[in-house]
């Protein structure tokens, strides 16, 4: 079972989406999912946004008790976003 937050949860759920994308520089990373943050050069590929879509998506699986991320291996190399939010809460950690 896992423990988050003082829960003990039966399952979770877990979703990857891989692209072939631009990637994401390491340099990046830690940024991703701050508010307003938008990749370096991003102009350039015509791409509109805010950069508030994964700060507001981390924000709402946070609220759920999950976790988001992301892997790449650099530039031009595609990245794979991965979501992990767990299921079915069956009591507090010390009861």
């Amino acid at each position: 079972m896992l423990s988050n937050n003082n829960f003990l949860f039966k399952f979770i759920l877990i979703a990857l989406v891989t692209d072939t994308g631009i990637g994401v520089p390491k340099d990046e990373m830690p940024y991703l999912f701050q508010k307003f943050s938008r990749g370096k050069d991003v102009s350039r590929l015509n791409t509109g946004g805010t950069g508030l879509g994964l700060h507001v998506g981390k924000k709402m699986i946070e609220a759920l008790h999950g976790t988001i991320g992301v892997e790449s291996d650099g530039a031009n190399l595609g990245s794979t976003f991965w979501v992990e939010v767990p299921k079915e809460a069956v009591g507090e950690e010390n009861s």
